[in-house]
């Protein structure tokens, strides 16, 4: 067995992701926060990862900083996302 536990404990395991959507926002508004990725864009909608250990509130405040934020969403990788990650480490 490569990965043991609940769903939910595979999961919190996983690489933390959000999509916030700040609309006002220059194009590298995040530049100046460390250990943060930006990994997929739609339209003023931007999905991120974030390090180990960052505070997903350092990405809150400098999304504040740009204006009004529309959206702040944690992403919960999927079963297939979990999956996928175990047999990639495994490998």
């Amino acid at each position: 067995m490569v990965a043991c536990g609940t769903v939910a404990e595979l999961r919190a395991g996983g690489q933390e992701r959000r999509w916030i959507d700040v609309p006002a926002a220059p194009g590298d508004w995040e530049a100046g926060v460390p250990g943060v990725r930006l990994v997929q864009s739609k339209g003023t909608r931007r999905l991120f990862e974030l390090d180990p250990g960052v505070d997903d509130q350092a990405l809150l405040q400098a999304a504040l900083k740009t204006g009004p934020v529309r959206e702040f969403e944690r992403v919960e990788p999927t079963l297939g996302e979990i999956f996928r990650n175990v047999i990639e480490e495994a490998a």
